[in-house]
């Protein structure tokens, strides 16, 4: 049975009368009793007995007219939905982004997009500052988040900036750090360089490193923990965590950030899925004053 199959069935149901049911449907009469029959010859029942005041149906062809309606309805709906699926925007994004940005960033710029975006796929690439520049320059990505600034010939847009801060078990002096274990954690290159030259401007010996971890979240557990201080970016810090930060600074007037950079290449933005997500992320972090 096909679409009409089934209108037919359930406008007859509603009308008892099949003139009437051929008008409204704009098919002829024969036709409409032929298509009867088929269905009646289909499903081995037969659909309506004739009546003195017009037709009746019987109880399998009560029943096939309510699924007639279900039918219907159903492809109504599928229908509808196919021409709203036309106008939205789908497609897959190819991301890279570094590490932090892909932990404490990414997942929710991510998540409101999906809100207005729901058919979009996504491959996301994650890793050092460094390694997704290289992505970027071979074009296996369309954009790029990074916590540092490259040189880049296409489209860079800072995003917001992560202030960096000294973090202790409790309120301590700057002027005291030599003397005590510093816990170091590995991050991009960017990251690393701008954190020794902030030292190296306040400071005339090298940090006592006492201990080495894998990230900033280990970083930071040490810290609790009583291991020595570390210097993290105010993004990974939570006011239950109870430990005392002071955002550092260059100089007077320079506060000590880390930055997050969005790159892309001009002429992508000719790919709707690519222009509307860049459009996304910016007016985001603009509302947000990241």
């Amino acid at each position: 049975m096909d679409d009409i199959d089934w209108l037919v069935v359930s406008e007859l149901y509603s009308s008892k009368n099949v003139t009437r049911t051929a008008e409204t449907l704009y098919i002829s009469q024969p036709t409409i009793t032929k298509k009867l029959k088929k269905i009646e010859e289909k499903f081995n029942i037969t659909i309506y007995t004739r009546k003195s005041k017009g037709i009746e149906f019987t109880a399998e062809g009560q029943y096939l007219a309510r699924k007639a309606r279900e039918i219907s309805n159903e492809m109504d709906q599928v229908k509808r939905d196919v021409r709203s699926m036309s106008h939205q925007t789908v497609g897959k994004l190819n991301i890279g982004v570094s590490n932090h940005i892909a932990k404490y960033q990414l997942p929710e710029i991510l998540s409101a997009f999906r809100e207005h975006y729901p058919l979009v796929e996504y491959n996301i690439h994650s890793g050092y500052g460094k390694e997704i520049y290289k992505l970027m320059n071979t074009q296996n990505i369309h954009l790029g988040f990074i916590r540092a600034e490259y040189d880049w010939n296409g489209c860079k847009d800072k995003l917001g900036e992560d202030p960096v801060c000294l973090v202790y078990r409790e309120p301590i002096s700057k002027k005291d750090l030599p003397a005590l274990s510093k816990i170091e954690y590995q991050t991009g290159s960017t990251t690393k360089a701008m954190i020794e030259n902030w030292w190296a401007l306040h400071f005339e010996v090298p940090p006592a490193v006492g201990m080495q971890v894998d990230n900033v979240e280990g970083c930071k557990e040490m810290v609790m923990n009583g291991f020595g201080y570390g210097i993290l970016p105010e993004s990974i810090m939570a006011d239950e965590d109870s430990l005392y930060k002071e955002r550092l600074m260059l100089d007077d007037q320079t506060p000590l950030v880390a930055s997050t950079w969005m790159y892309y290449t001009e002429s992508l933005l000719e790919n709707k899925i690519i222009a509307e997500f860049v459009e996304f992320v910016k007016n985001k972090y603009k509302e947000e004053g990241q």
